[in-house]
């Protein structure tokens, strides 16, 4: 097809998923032919938040772990501005954080210049407080350690980090199974600081992804862990206990109400004997009698979910725990609770070391946040938190100030130079302006097309797309008649399609499955419609995810009715653009 010009590589792909939003100005023409731009950050902060670490010696210093963006952040300032933390960067794509999913982030009691970080299938290591890293290679700690498998037993996701308390040399990191599954999760330990690990359990796998990891502080001895079986949530996991240092394990599992989805575990710091664990059903205490290991459990009614327990630094007997829109306190080692409702998720909580009042936390999208009342209530503590995944992002057409940005945390609107402000909070894939009003607009959300008509305070939703599992991943609107409409589902059962809409987004009917040459079932990530003929519409897709699937682009000469496929086939396409000063120029993101 003539229109194709493919790009020089199939490594140069159009990402769906960005990670923060910039905006570009054009150098002087001698530069500028040469491609060299300059872009500024818009500053849309905050995004998924694994892990907080406050510096124990100098408390307004403090770590925080994100899904992607710049990965890691520091603060010097207890929180009033953050900084991207740089590793070494010397192996790409490897030994850095930016881009990557940082689960946890711990400095050592014993010494806080002590740093470590964990992120994808590595880990780094500071000395001097977090200014210079050290690279942990993978084949290091998880294929060429002592009782490791080899070959096949490494490229695991690194998901939990726990640095003993009197010795910072010794080091416990879980992980999933080989290869990025969950299944069959490991510990690996270091007693010299990442120069040489052991695979814990005698070398042995745990049954699923190993979530969180505790040191007794009264034995160090003693360490805790708990297993997850999808890495997030699902009800598959179990409570290991190890007394000699992680060589053996016992299962705590047949005592607890539920094979539960643990997330997190921790022991009181002043009983060896009393350790809670956080899970898809709650809080749990588990607690030895002398003779054995029990339960107690409900803790608090209607817990679910639990993601994180903290104790307060300063008093063995109060603890906080987080799930879904609460925070709850107990000042008596958890017999009798508070429960404080707001309005956020939080992955993580970290007391401040010497005020006790003052708890900073982890969001599940919207970034950091801080409370000065014992966690009854929350602000945004972000500046500099550049970790937000934006999806789409969108100028209004009638004013090139307007801007829109479909996020995981929802649509933010900002218009000249102000900030930016959140018109909702469902995540958002997809965005597209009306051509002549303003006010209209379109999201593509999980299951269905939302449409406002007054600038975003209010809206109405289509039917259901699919099955309901899928995300509107792109929206093509016919500026010549604004009653049409189509859109693509990109979502996790590989089943994506191309919708029509004959009025303005109320009601969408299916067109064109996602179906290679193979007979593979893809999801669609991009539609367009050719701005000279409204009835030539192209669609792309494919799956670049586990499992991998080949996909096509599709066009349609006649309003979605009937569709071939174009030469353009067995890649990923991620994105299309049709030259709007000539048309028969088009463009395509594939991998």
């Amino acid at each position: 097809m003539s229109r194709w010009r493919r790009a020089k590589s199939s490594q140069v792909t159009f990402a769906f998923i960005i990670l923060a939003i910039f905006i570009s100005f054009k150098l002087p023409s001698s530069l500028s032919a040469q491609g060299v731009e300059v872009f500024s950050n818009l500053g849309l902060y905050g995004g998924q938040v694994y892990d907080i670490e406050i510096d124990p010696s100098h408390p307004d210093k403090m770590f925080a772990a994100s899904y992607m963006g710049d990965g890691l952040f520091i603060t010097t300032s207890g929180g009033n501005t953050w900084q991207a933390v740089k590793a070494t960067g010397a192996l790409p794509g490897e030994d850095e954080f930016k881009d990557h999913a940082v689960y946890a982030v711990k400095t050592a009691p014993s010494d806080p210049d002590v740093v470590w970080a964990e992120h994808n299938y590595w880990a780094e290591k500071s000395t001097d407080g977090g200014q210079t890293w050290t690279h942990i290679k993978n084949s290091t700690m998880q294929r060429d350690c002592q009782d490791c498998g080899g070959t096949g037993d490494n490229f695991r996701l690194c998901r939990s980090l726990v640095v003993d308390p009197t010795d910072s040399q010794k080091i416990y990191i879980g992980t999933g199974g080989p290869n990025g599954t969950y299944s069959s999760g490991a510990i690996y330990k270091t007693t010299d600081g990442g120069t040489t690990w052991s695979k814990m359990k005698q070398g042995n796998n745990f049954d699923f992804t190993v979530i969180d990891i505790a040191v007794d502080p009264q034995n160090t001895n003693i360490i805790w862990a708990v297993t997850n079986s999808y890495g997030y949530g699902g009800w598959g996991g179990t409570l290991y206990r190890s007394g000699d240092g992680g060589n053996t394990w016992s299962s705590i599992f047949s005592l607890t109400p539920y094979k539960s989805a643990y997330l997190t575990v921790a022991v009181k710091p002043d009983n060896s004997n009393i350790v809670f664990t956080g899970s898809g059903v709650g809080i749990i205490k588990h607690y030895f009698n002398g003779t054995a290991w029990k339960y107690s459990w409900p803790i608090i009614s209607g817990s679910s979910s639990v993601r994180n327990i903290t104790f307060d630094p300063q008093s063995p007997n109060t603890l906080y725990a987080a799930w879904y829109k609460k925070v709850a306190r107990s000042t008596d080692g958890g017999s009798a609770w508070t429960t404080y409702n707001h309005n956020y998720t939080f992955w993580s909580l970290a007391v401040h070391p010497a005020d006790s009042e003052v708890i900073f936390a982890g969001e599940i999208i919207q970034g950091v946040f801080k409370s000065l009342d014992h966690g009854q209530t929350w602000s945004p503590v972000n500046n500099g938190i550049n970790a937000v995944i934006v999806y789409d992002v969108v100028v209004d057409p009638n004013d090139s100030t307007h801007i829109l940005a479909g996020t995981i945390s929802g649509i933010y609107e900002r218009k000249d130079t102000a900030a930016w402000s959140r018109l909702t909070t469902s995540s958002t894939r997809s965005l597209r302006f009306h051509p002549t009003n303003s006010q209209i607009f379109y999201a593509g959300r999980e299951s269905y097309l939302a449409k406002t008509l007054d600038g975003g305070m209010n809206w109405t939703n289509s039917n259901v797309l699919g099955n309901g599992n899928n995300y509107v991943s792109d929206i093509a609107l016919d500026s010549a008649n604004t009653n049409t409409i189509y859109v693509t589902t990109n979502g996790y059962d590989n089943l994506g399609g191309v919708y029509k809409s004959s009025n303005e987004g109320a009601f969408f009917t299916k067109v064109l499955d996602g179906v290679n040459q193979a007979s593979e079932n893809y999801p669609f990530s991009a539609v367009a419609i050719d701005p000279s003929d409204s009835q030539n519409i192209f669609a792309g897709g494919g799956n670049y995810f586990t499992p991998y699937v080949a996909g096509d682009i599709w066009e349609s000469k006649d309003g979605g009715a009937n569709w071939n496929r174009t030469s353009l086939r067995n890649v990923i396409i991620n994105a299309l653009l049709i030259n709007p000063d000539n048309p028969d120029i088009m463009y395509a993101g594939h991998g």
